[in-house]
């Protein structure tokens, strides 16, 4: 669906009716909703019931026009409105019928395909195959898109899991706990060599077991001092640690640098 046209909609019962996207968002003409719910004024039923109207300029046959649009949620006001205020059963018959044209076959189908395909929009893409190949080039467009963001979102599920558990728990744990941590995510990491990449990545001194300061700025890392006897006296010994916070960052990182895909 191209951004900035108005697709129209028809139904034996209700006529037409356009929609256009707006930043990836479903956007309704106010007034035409409103009239075809059965409001006498529809003017004051969408200042009375809806929220989030907005004015947007849209091609229509008739050329660039700039309308009023309210989104699904203010959609869905003027509907229950128009059931619930009305003594007409007949009227609330009619908003019953419209609400499942929209939220059953009109969205879905938009959401789906992403293209209502319209005996209008058919007619248009017949009369003219530039028409039909932009539009069809949209489409895939945004159909690989959705693909590789669905992806993204399979792939970082695990983490995602990882990282609200994590970030909810006030567990400072070993570097060589947070490497069976890793091997668990499907990483291939032992103690010694979570160490090393922590070093490379200045992460952790080099030829030590200490955080940097830039390291312990960040939250990424804490040193947990621990006195211990000694014949020369009580010492104090510094232990390092990961951090909640530490522990995503470090995986994420981890998996990002190495090009680890998550199971």
């Amino acid at each position: 669906m191209v951004n900035n046209s108005l697709q129209t909609f028809k139904s034996s019962e209700f006529g037409e009716l356009g929609v256009v996207l707006i930043n990836g968002r479903e956007y309704f003409p106010a007034t035409e909703c409103a009239r075809m719910l059965g409001y006498s004024d529809p003017f004051d039923a969408i200042k009375r019931h809806t929220k989030g109207s907005v004015r947007h300029r849209v091609l229509t046959p008739g050329g660039e026009q700039e309308m009023n649009f309210i989104p699904e949620g203010d959609l869905y006001r003027l509907i229950v409105k128009a059931a619930d205020q009305s003594r007409n059963q007949e009227i609330k018959a009619k908003a019953e019928r419209f609400e499942r044209w929209i939220f059953d076959e009109v969205l879905p189908t938009i959401r789906e395909h992403g293209l209502y395909a319209t005996d209008q929009v058919l007619e248009q893409m017949l009369a003219s195959p530039e028409f039909g190949i932009r539009l069809l080039t949209e489409l895939k467009d945004e159909r690989e898109k959705r693909t590789v963001l669905e992806q993204k979102i399979k792939e970082n599920e695990p983490l995602i899991v990882f990282a609200e558990t994590a970030l909810k728990s006030s567990d400072n744990i070993l570097v060589r706990d947070l490497a069976k941590v890793m091997c668990d995510q499907g990483i291939n990491i032992g103690e010694k060599r979570l160490y090393g990449w922590l070093r490379q990545q200045k992460m952790i001194m080099k030829g030590s077991t200490k955080p940097y300061q830039s390291s312990l700025d960040q939250e990424l890392f804490v040193l947990e001092e621990k006195p211990i006897k000694t014949p020369y006296g009580e010492k104090l010994v510094f232990t390092t640690k990961v951090t909640p916070k530490g522990q995503v960052y470090i995986i994420e990182k981890y998996k990002e640098r190495q090009g680890y895909k998550n199971a």
